[in-house]
C-alpha cells in the first residue's frame, strides 16, 4: 500500500510544483540572444509586473571619471513577453552600474536572423 502512495505522490508533483515553477522562469518571447546579438552578455534578467526586465553588460576601454576605473557596466532593457521585442530602457547617467571586472565572455549563438530590431 505504502507503494501505491509512492507513485500517486509522484505523479502529483510535476502539476503542483513543476508547472508555478517553469511559469515562474518564463519569459514569453523575450529570447535572450535577440538582446545579446552574439556581442554583449545579460548578466540580470527577471520579471516585474508582465514585463522582462534585463541588464546587459558592456565592458569598457576608457575611464568614466576620475574617481573610479570601472572595467564594465550595465544598462537596462525591458521587453514585453507578447511581443518579443526589447527596449532600451533610459536612466541618468549617474544611475549607471559600474563594475571592476570586465563582462563573462559571450556564448556564441547561432539563431538570431529571427530576432525582431532593439528599440
Amino acid at each position: 500500500m505504502k507503494y501505491l502512495f509512492g507513485l500517486i505522490l509522484l505523479n502529483l508533483l510535476p502539476t503542483t510544483v513543476v508547472s508555478p515553477a517553469v511559469h515562474i522562469f518564463s519569459f514569453g518571447m523575450c529570447r535572450s540572444e535577440c538582446l545579446e546579438r552574439n556581442k554583449d552578455v545579460i548578466v540580470r534578467k527577471f520579471t516585474i509586473q508582465n514585463s522582462v526586465h534585463a541588464a546587459l553588460c558592456f565592458n569598457l576601454t576608457k575611464f568614466i571619471s576620475a574617481n573610479k576605473n570601472p572595467k564594465s557596466f550595465t544598462l537596462p532593457y525591458i521587453c514585453n513577453p507578447t511581443e518579443g521585442k526589447w527596449k532600451y530602457q533610459p536612466v541618468a547617467m549617474e544611475d549607471v552600474e559600474t563594475y571592476d571586472s570586465p563582462c563573462p565572455p559571450f556564448k556564441y549563438k547561432a539563431d538570431i536572423r529571427s530576432c525582431p530590431a532593439i528599440e
